[in-house]
């Protein structure tokens, strides 16, 4: 690996950790300051062991489930690649998407770590896509539902918004996949006039001499596809029921946490809540949604969780649903980075 690389690398990583930090402490601020930071303790000293224990483990089997949505496409185009690597490419995942906007460093880290373990650059994307297809899918039909029951529970017009972007997004990847599979020539040429286009990625594709490798990726990534869409669609439908377990766990999560804190509320209130969240932060600007994500779920369960409750809560739901992923994460990603690279 190129030294100069290396030192983009690492500097990128320090700048996106100490900005998410930055963000998360004026958003949990806020909160903490609106609901009283000595109440806020109180409550967080009196969290239940039992559901500490419960909403760890459910922490943990989002690992576990993230790492099974990868394996079941990476087993297919990589013989020999362990469970555990996968599991390790999840938590890269978390990671690298919680120190990035829009979470767009996640793709990337588990595409790094599955390297790392001997996957060819191509294998590794498109084992990442295709579980990113997986949400493609899921989110959306969930919306659906949100939009048909739930409405009135978006009653700000910017949180209409956010949530119609992500969806809208969504719509976007998924109309840009169906045209890749039923046109790969016509993507291809419609790659290539973007590409020549937008200058600064002519350059430096140019300048590195990718271009015609950007190309020959785009008809190998067409191949695997169609591959897994007329002989492995069992793998494509075991991908999206992973996907829904996984998004399932990360909203029962509140839910636990809310019964630790020793608050009653409606379970599957608490989950449509939460769905309503993803499509609200999923694109958001801000690293791994923060600033975003304390406010806007402060608002939003501000009709279960009491003002007093509510710093408690953010921190408690923050940390089972990202911080405690992250961190493991980091340790993934910095033991890679410390080893002599492939």
């Amino acid at each position: 690996m190129n030294p100069a690389l290396s030192n983009i690398t690492y500097s990128r990583i320090i700048h996106g950790i100490k900005l998410f930090l930055i963000l998360t402490f004026i958003g949990i601020t806020i909160i903490f300051y609106r609901s009283s930071f000595s109440e806020s303790l109180m409550h967080l000293s009196s969290f239940r062991l039992d559901f500490l224990i419960l909403a760890l483990s459910l922490a943990i089997l989002d690992w576990i489930v993230g790492g099974a949505r990868i394996y079941i496409f990476a087993s297919k185009v990589h013989e020999g690649l362990s469970f555990a690597s996968c599991v390790r490419a999840s938590l890269a995942n978390i990671f690298m998407g919680g120190i990035t906007p829009s979470q767009t460093g996640g793709g990337a880290g588990q595409i790094y770590v599955l390297y790392k373990e001997g996957m060819r650059i191509l294998d590794a994307t498109v084992t990442s896509f295709l579980g990113f297809l997986g949400t493609v899918i899921f989110l959306p039909l969930c919306a659906i539902l949100v939009t048909i029951f739930v409405q009135s529970k978006i009653d700000s017009f910017s949180f209409r918004i956010f949530s119609g972007t992500t969806i809208s997004l969504f719509s976007l990847i998924a109309m840009a996949v169906i045209f890749s599979l039923i046109a790969p020539k016509r993507f291809e040429a419609a790659l290539k006039f973007l590409i020549r286009n937008f200058s600064r990625v002519k350059r430096l594709l140019e300048r590195n001499n990718r271009l015609e490798n950007i190309v020959q990726l785009v008809k190998e990534y067409h191949e695997l596809m169609l591959y897994f869409l007329q002989k492995g669609k069992r793998y494509l439908f075991g991908g999206l029921i992973l996907t829904s377990i996984l998004y399932f766990n990360k909203f029962v999560i509140a839910y636990v946490i809310l019964r630790g804190l020793g608050l009653e509320a409606a379970f599957f209130e608490v989950i449509y809540i939460q769905l309503l969240l993803i499509l609200i932060f999923y694109f958001s600007p801000t690293p791994g949604a923060s600033g975003v994500a304390e406010i806007s779920s402060a608002i939003l369960m501000s009709k279960i969780v009491p003002v007093n409750f509510e710093g408690s809560y953010i921190l408690l739901w923050r940390f089972f649903t990202l911080f405690v992923g992250m961190l493991a994460g980091a340790i993934i990603i910095f033991g890679y980075l410390l080893k002599k690279p492939r």
